[in-house]
């Protein structure tokens, strides 16, 4: 599963369901400006992960993101991740599908999805 930075994460009941709203806070490509946006998503299902810190229940959400000029959908777990170098981490289901990754490049595609 995916990992995404998620700010200011709360859980509440829609119909029933699970749903979870969080903050991406992002900085725009192009003018490297701030941005943030709240979401809300139904949580898919809540995911046992084990860190540095211990053991951890996180919910997932199916997100879309766009990697060169293709929309995937993933399944994403939410976390802060704002002491974290990277805001996104690509799991192994998504990265089998792209194919080979040279780990000694980083941004090497800029997005062109429309």
């Amino acid at each position: 599963t995916s990992s995404m930075d998620a700010r200011d994460l709360h859980h509440f009941k829609r119909d029933g369901k699970s749903w979870v709203r969080f903050t991406l806070q992002l900085t725009d490509a192009n003018t490297n400006k701030s941005v943030s946006q709240t979401l809300e998503r139904p949580v898919e299902r809540m995911v046992k992960v084990r860190g540095a810190g211990g053991m951890e229940q996180r919910p997932t959400v199916t997100m879309s993101i766009c990697l060169g000029d293709k929309v995937y959908k993933e399944w994403f777990t939410l976390r802060d991740r704002s002491k974290m170098i990277y805001p996104v981490l690509i799991g192994r289901r998504l990265l089998a599908e792209l194919g080979a990754v040279d780990s000694s490049q980083t941004f090497t595609v800029k997005p062109a999805c429309r």
